[in-house]
C-alpha cells in the first residue's frame, strides 16, 4: 500500500505535451477564481499512519461491512491487514478505504466474547464477528463482516485471524500472570519487613 494520501499521487494526463516545463507533479495548483491569484498545496512530506512501529505479518483484499440499523452497509474495499507491534507484540486489524485511505477498521483481535469468527450465511466466502473496534475515534462494540474474492484467501483468512486471536490471549495471561506474582512477592516483603517503606510507595502529605 503506498503511503501517500490518494490524492498525491501522480496520474497519466492525455496532454502531457501541453504542461509547462517546470510542472512538478506532487505539488498540485489550485485557482481561486474570486481573487485570480494561485495558491499551491504542499505535498505531504512526513504522513505518518500509526503503524511505524509495526511490523506487517498478513494482507488481504476485501470488501468491509458494518452492522447497522439491522442490515450489513459496506465500509468500502481495500487492503485489510494484520500488525504486530514490536515491543508489546500485540496484534490488531486495520484496514483503510482504496480510494479516500479512511481507516475503516481498527481493533485488537482480542476480548472477552468478541473476535469469535462465524460464516455468513447469506454471503459466499464471508466471515463476520464481533470487535471493539476505534476506527471511528473510540472504541465500540461492532459486527464487522469482509468478503473475499478467492476461496483460499477466506480460508487462510481464518487461520490468521484465530492464531491471532490465541497470540494475544496468551499475552494477556501472562500480563496477569507477572501482576500476581508482582503482587505475591509484595505482601512476602511486607511480612518480612512489616516497618520497612515498600518501592514506589507514595507517602501522605
Amino acid at each position: 500500500m503506498s503511503s501517500k494520501p490518494v490524492y498525491l499521487e501522480e496520474k497519466e494526463d492525455d496532454n502531457l505535451e501541453e504542461l509547462d516545463e517546470h510542472y512538478n507533479p506532487e505539488e498540485e495548483t489550485f485557482v481561486d477564481w474570486g481573487k485570480e491569484e494561485e495558491r499551491k498545496l504542499k505535498p505531504l512530506t512526513n504522513w505518518k499512519t500509526g503503524e511505524e512501529d509495526e511490523d506487517i505479518i498478513a494482507t488481504y483484499q476485501v470488501k468491509l461491512y458494518r452492522w447497522a440499523n439491522d442490515e450489513w452497509k459496506q465500509r468500502g474495499r481495500g487492503c485489510l491487514k494484520f500488525l504486530q507491534h514490536k515491543d508489546n507484540k500485540q496484534i490488531r486489524i486495520v484496514m483503510r478505504q482504496d480510494q479516500t485511505k479512511k481507516v475503516v477498521a481498527n481493533f485488537y483481535i482480542f476480548g472477552e466474547g468478541c473476535c469469535k469468527l462465524e460464516r455468513r450465511l447469506d454471503k459466499e466466502r464471508a466471515w463476520e464477528w464481533t470487535c471493539k473496534d476505534c476506527s471511528d475515534g473510540s472504541y465500540k462494540i461492532e459486527k464487522l463482516s469482509c468478503k473475499f474474492e478467492k476461496k483460499e484467501e477466506f480460508e487462510e483468512f481464518q487461520k490468521e485471524f484465530e492464531k491471532a486471536r490465541e497470540f494475544n490471549l496468551k499475552i494477556y495471561e501472562e500480563y496477569l500472570k507477572s501482576q500476581e506474582e508482582k503482587k505475591e512477592k509484595v505482601e512476602d516483603q511486607v511480612k518480612k519487613e512489616p516497618g520497612k517503606e515498600l518501592p514506589n510507595s507514595s507517602k501522605e502529605e
